[in-house]
């Protein structure tokens, strides 16, 4: 099924922030670290206003949203990109994927980056991501990778 896309408001915190917690669940973390991430996972009113945050429909469906963040320089960070548990599976990451790199070619942006969760390593390889380097992260010594993409 074709994706369609829509701009998030503020009204969709509730629905962005559940769905990102919901999915990031599904990989098995403990509840306190869980709760040590809850202000790096809950999305803010201030975050939608100033950032581009797309949610995708299959049909009417609500399956996901995705967070890119404009580092200037041409460079964009994908901050956030999560897909509703029962949705995983089905090819919509791929496809919201394309959107997003479709949406800065447009923006002639030069390069994207990604700080991946270790679950999702595989999936950002798959669309052609580079790795670059580690950052830092929660609990203490716990590193997350991050990946490049360049737009085309």
């Amino acid at each position: 099924m074709t994706l369609t896309f829509k701009q998030a408001a503020p009204t969709d915190i509730p629905l962005l922030t559940e769905t990102a917690f919901a999915s990031k669940s599904t990989w098995g973390y403990p509840a306190e670290w869980m709760e040590m991430w809850w202000e790096q996972i809950a999305v803010s009113e201030e975050f939608i206003l100033q950032n581009e945050v797309v949610k995708a429909f299959a049909g009417a469906r609500f399956i996901g949203f995705y967070i890119l963040v404009d580092l200037g320089e041409k460079t964009w960070d994908l901050d956030a990109f999560w897909i509703v548990p029962g949705e995983m599976g089905k090819g919509y990451g791929k496809q919201i994927f394309v959107h997003v790199m479709e949406f800065l070619h447009q923006q002639k942006a030069e390069k994207l980056e990604v700080v991946t969760d270790p679950n999702a390593n595989g999936f950002y390889e798959k669309m052609g991501g580079k790795w670059a380097r580690k950052f830092p992260s929660k609990p203490e010594r716990r590193e997350l990778d991050v990946y490049e993409y360049k737009v085309v």
